[in-house]
C-alpha cells in the first residue's frame, strides 16, 4: 500500500467533452501530481473530493500508471498539532 502526503485539488476539465468535470489531484510534498479516484465512483465529478480541496492529507492506496491514484483512505492532516511541534522543535535548536 502507497502512503502519500500532500494537497488535494480539484480542477474543472475536458470542456465539451464525454470526460467533462472535475478531477481530484494530489500534489504530494515531493511536488509529484497523481489524479485520485475511488474506484466505486471514478475520477470524476466524485463529491467525495471535495470536502479536502486545499486541504493538506495524507493518501492511502495503490499509485498505478500515469500517476493514478486508486485511493483507499484519505485522512486530512491536523496542521494546528504540526504548528506545535514546529514550535517545539524550534525551542530545541536554542
Amino acid at each position: 500500500m502507497d502512503i502519500v502526503k500532500g494537497t488535494v485539488l480539484i480542477r474543472y476539465m475536458n470542456k465539451d467533452s464525454k470526460s467533462e468535470g472535475e478531477i481530484p489531484f494530489l500534489i504530494s510534498e515531493n511536488m509529484d501530481i497523481y489524479r485520485m479516484y475511488r474506484k466505486e465512483h471514478g475520477d470524476i465529478n466524485d463529491p467525495y473530493f471535495t470536502q479536502f480541496e486545499k486541504q493538506e492529507v495524507e493518501v492511502e492506496g495503490e499509485i498505478q500508471e500515469s500517476n493514478f491514484f486508486l485511493v483507499e483512505r484519505l485522512t486530512k492532516i491536523n496542521l494546528d498539532n504540526r504548528a506545535n511541534d514546529l514550535k517545539n522543535n524550534e525551542k530545541d535548536l536554542y
